[in-house]
């Protein structure tokens, strides 16, 4: 697992360099870009985790702000603004991973 693609591509090379398969690496990252969804239609990535870091501070700030100002709760209950598992396709017998909380990297099955 690593912070980003732009450290996920490189521990793929490493790992290929060690003589290990393809195969046998289980890679995933955070953080979604056209690198990440790239990688995981290519097969050298399993999955990527999109943590919505913008919208997670912004509800945040805003709810405190109208609190603040009118004395008004903006939501009881959660908001769901992430994070999100991307990857290519739908694991097979793994009732954890709901279509509310995954998407797929598009042009995969």
């Amino acid at each position: 697992l690593s912070l980003g693609s732009a450290f996920a591509t490189p521990a793929y090379e490493a790992w290929l360099q060690d003589g290990r398969s393809a195969d046998s690496f289980i890679g995933g990252t955070f953080d979604v870009d056209e690198t990440s969804i790239a990688s995981i239609k290519a097969g050298t990535l399993r999955f990527t985790i999109d943590q919505q870091a913008y919208m997670q501070g912004y509800m945040g700030v805003m709810a405190l702000a109208i609190y603040h100002m009118s004395g008004e709760k903006l939501a009881e209950h959660a908001i769901t603004s992430g994070p999100i598992l991307r990857q290519a396709a739908k694991p097979k017998g793994d009732a954890c991973l709901g279509t509310k909380w995954s998407s797929y990297a598009e042009g995969t099955t």
